[in-house]
Formats: C-alpha cells, structure tokens, sequence
C-alpha cells in the first residue's frame, strides 16, 4: 500500500525538476565534456572535449534567448527530456528547438 501511495503522490505532483521559474539550469559542462573525452580515448581527448565545450556554450548561449518564449509547460517538458538523457545544454536545446518548431507549426495551421 505504501508504494501505491507514494506514485500516487509523485503522479499528482509531477517529476522533481528545478522549477521553471528559476531560469536555465546549471549543468556541470566541465563533467560531461571531460567524460566525453575519455570516452573518446587519449588520442582524441583534447580535441574531443573542446569540441563537446563549444558545442554547449553554444547551446546555452542560444537558450539564453529561446527558454523565455516556451510556455511553462513546453519548458517542464524540456527539462524532463533533459535530466531523463544527460543532464547537458545540448539535449535541452535540442528540446526546445523541437518545442518552437512544434508552436510555429500549430500556429501556422491553427490547430
């Protein structure tokens, strides 16, 4: 009983993401860049996680601008999608890029 209980209560009250209110998130770069590197063996490496830090100060740079224009609820879903994968700026702009494309669609068709 104590376990229906408590999904219950997690379907009520949703995921425990950082709300949405408080702007992007913060997310260890430096971390995910450096396991990237790793994973693309010494040879690579150096090359490896500058690309991957490019790549996700890029990213946040654009979000910068993007994330204000997502409703709140297209920016819990982003958020979702993000801490679900790798927690990184890449995957939430990935998301939101999905997102903007999905509201110019339906404003474009009305529906």
């Amino acid at each position: 009983m104590g376990i229906r209980l408590a999904v219950a209560a997690l379907l009520l009250t949703g995921p425990a993401w950082p709300a949405v209110a408080e702007g992007l998130p913060r997310y260890d770069v430096s971390g995910h860049c450096g396991r990237v590197a790793v994973v693309a063996g010494k040879a690579r490496s150096p090359e490896m996680r500058e690309a991957c830090e490019r790549r996700e100060q890029e990213a946040h740079a654009i979000l910068t601008q993007t994330w204000p224009t997502l409703s709140p609820a297209a920016q819990g879903r982003c958020l979702w999608a993000a801490h679900a994968y790798d927690r990184t700026y890449a995957t939430l702009h990935d998301c939101v890029r999905l997102e903007l494309e999905a509201m110019e669609r339906r404003r474009r068709w009305g529906s």
